[in-house]
C-alpha cells in the first residue's frame, strides 16, 4: 500500500509522534514517542520509560524511515536496536515493528546471570 506521507505525517501526530528537525543528520525530519511502561533509560532517571524514535528520509521524492531505541541497559553498556529501509509499507508495519524493538530492549534488560550460550 502506498501512502503519501502528508499521510503518514498525520498519523504519527494523531498517534501522540512529536516531530523535531535534527541538525545533525540528513534526514527530512525525525519523531519520537516516549513509552512509559517499558524500562527507562538507566541514564535518564529522571524520565520513566524508553524514547522510541522515526527518522524520515525522501530523495527525489521517495521517501525511507527508519525506527530506533538507543539506551543505556542496566548494566551501563549503550544500544542501538534499529529496524531500517522501511518504505512504502511504513503505516502497516511501523507499529509492530516498535513493539519488537520495545520487546527487544526488555529482554535485554532481564536480570541473566542463569543464561548460558554455547557456540
Amino acid at each position: 500500500m502506498t501512502t503519501n506521507y502528508e499521510q503518514i505525517k498525520n498519523h504519527l501526530m494523531n498517534n501522540g509522534w512529536i516531530c523535531y528537525k535534527s541538525c545533525s543528520r540528513n534526514e527530512k525530519e525525525s519523531w519520537y514517542k516516549r513509552f512509559q511502561k517499558a524500562t527507562g533509560c538507566f541514564c535518564n532517571t529522571d524520565k520513566l520509560g524508553v524514547q522510541v524514535g522515526i527518522v524520515v528520509y525522501e530523495h527525489k521524492g521517495y521517501y525511507s524511515f527508519e525506527i530506533e531505541l538507543t539506551a543505556q541497559k542496566r548494566d551501563g553498556m549503550w544500544v542501538k536496536l534499529q529496524v531500517y529501509s522501511i518504505q512504502d509499507d511504513f503505516l502497516s508495519v511501523y507499529e509492530s515493528q516498535t513493539t519488537q524493538l520495545l520487546a527487544a530492549w526488555e529482554a535485554m534488560n532481564w536480570p541473566n546471570e542463569t543464561l548460558e550460550i554455547n557456540p
